[in-house]
């Protein structure tokens, strides 16, 4: 899977596209088939590290408060 990874906290160097592995869905999950995804000015608030108080989220991380998509299989399929 290709995605944009925050691999620390900072300015906006301090993330970049990467190669990461196809995720697997766990017991009573689904894996989504993302079209779209957007990130947000909270986003940028994470990314920087003036949220670290308030949200639980520690790099490395893939940044995504919203996206759209289609099913793509259950863990039971």
């Amino acid at each position: 899977m290709r995605a944009i990874q925050v691999r620390a906290f900072g300015p906006r160097t301090c993330c970049g596209a990467t190669d990461l592995p196809d995720p697997v869905p766990g017991p009573e999950q689904v894996l989504i088939a993302a079209s779209a995804c957007d990130v947000l000015f909270v986003d940028t608030m994470i990314r920087s590290g003036a949220g670290a108080g308030y949200f639980p989220i520690r790099p490395p991380y893939v940044p995504a408060t919203e996206w759209a998509g289609r099913w793509w299989r259950s863990a039971t399929r």
